[in-house]
């Protein structure tokens, strides 16, 4: 844990522990995480080493009073192996957002200040910056940030590093909602991530919903991604056709501001187009039956395949419900020729709770001598407290051509305070 993250946790505590003493009626809301895990892995020559991670979420939400405009909110996360070597570090913990907000309830603006999620437009970043969004009359919007992107921490430092951009939006409730958006990112002084977008929601006839989004990638000089999805209802039916298109040099990022799975080389190789339709009955409130498919098609690598499943589920006593999938893969390679079948359940004995979940893939030709893959979970929990306290116990087991049999076993202890 660097000493950015010591510092905001510090500044979170001193808040915390602060804001009470100046406010008569403060609203807090704390929300604890604990999780427990145990399983084995081998580590270089050494076998069977006992892994017994623990894992701390903790969220905080304060506000001096009901009528207030300010509050702060923050979130993060530590771990601690109390087992067997097997991480790199024992320890490690990350601050996800740690923001103060102002946002009066008879203005039509707000502000945040301190690291927060940006998820708007073209923008789907964590920053340590400033925030602002303003109506600037009922039918045009603004919205901008700036700061340093908080992926870019660990990569050389901080120096060079920073992120602005912002959203323009011409809406009518109900109607329309219109986005233009930019963002433009340096990595140790260098231009490393630059794009602009368009976005549309646009609210049809007959309750029908049309949305679309494309992204043109500035530094490349192409477009990274075209989407566009129909949202069709009809009595107790609803309809959804998509289509979405990704290029692997305008969408798919070999930087270091790249999340992990889009890093995949094989993705980086091949442009990607995926047509794709779903249908939904809801017959009453107690069952709902799903229909899926999708063809995918790679330019380069992979090929073409095609996934159709269908679900079922049915829901009792409000919190209780049972549900069933089956579906198949058929494509050029063999990893994509497979069926599935997976059955889950959650049933409601207050205070008490049963929980499970099964997977099993049968693959047409067998992968690394292995031509099938199972994952089984099974849970039962208790709520204490007038629910404020939740214990589930779990354990999972799964088999696959890519790892060995494994069982793990998981411990959660959910808490949360109001007042």
């Amino acid at each position: 844990m660097g000493p950015f993250i010591r510092t905001w946790l510090l500044v979170a505590l001193c808040l915390a522990l602060a804001c009470p003493v100046f406010a008569a009626q403060p609203d807090i809301q704390l929300k604890s995480d604990t999780l427990i895990h145990y399983f084995e892995r081998d580590v270089g020559t050494e076998r069977n080493n006992q892994v017994l991670p623990v894992y701390e979420y903790l969220r905080l939400d304060y506000r001096p009073g009901q009528d207030s405009a300010a509050s702060f909110h923050a979130y993060g996360w530590m771990r601690v192996n109390l087992g067997d070597d097997f991480f790199q570090d024992d320890t490690q913990g990350e601050l996800l957002y740690a923001y103060l907000q102002y946002a009066p309830r008879d203005r039509d603006f707000q502000m945040r200040l301190g690291r927060q999620y940006v998820f708007e437009g073209v923008a789907n970043e964590s920053v340590d910056g400033l925030y602002g969004a303003v109506d600037i009359n009922p039918w045009l919007s603004f919205s901008g940030y700036l700061g340093m992107p908080v992926s870019l921490e660990v990569a050389d430092g901080r120096a060079g590093d920073g992120i602005v951009g912002g959203r323009v939006s011409w809406h009518r409730l109900g109607k329309y909602d219109l986005g233009l958006s930019y963002k433009f990112l340096t990595n140790d002084s260098d231009r490393d991530e630059e794009l602009a977008g368009i976005d549309l929601s646009l609210g049809l006839p007959a309750n029908v919903t049309l949305l679309g989004q494309a992204t043109r990638n500035l530094l490349a000089d192409q477009w990274g991604e075209h989407s566009v999805e129909a949202r069709i209802p009809l009595w107790r039916f609803e309809f959804r056709p998509q289509y979405q298109y990704y290029t692997s040099d305008g969408f798919f990022s070999d930087k270091d501001n790249t999340s992990g799975p889009f890093r995949a080389q094989p993705f980086l190789e091949s442009d990607t187009r995926i047509y794709g339709a779903e249908a939904y009955f809801y017959p009453s409130e107690d069952y709902e039956i799903g229909l899926k498919a999708r063809h995918y098609e790679y330019d380069k690598r992979f090929g073409e395949s095609d996934y159709l499943s269908a679900i079922f589920t049915w829901k009792w006593k409000i919190f209780s419900h049972f549900g069933a999938e089956a579906g198949r893969m058929e494509g050029d390679v063999d990893e994509n020729r497979y069926t599935l079948g997976r059955g889950f359940f959650y049933l409601d004995l207050a205070p008490a709770f049963v929980t499970g979940d099964v997977v099993y893939v049968d693959y047409d030709e067998a992968l690394y001598n292995e031509d099938s893959s199972l994952f089984a979970s099974l849970g039962v929990g208790r709520r204490f407290l007038r629910n404020a306290l939740r214990l589930k116990l779990s354990a999972d087991y799964s088999s696959d051509p890519y790892n060995d049999e494994d069982i793990r076993t998981l411990l959660v202890a959910e808490y949360q305070y109001d007042r």
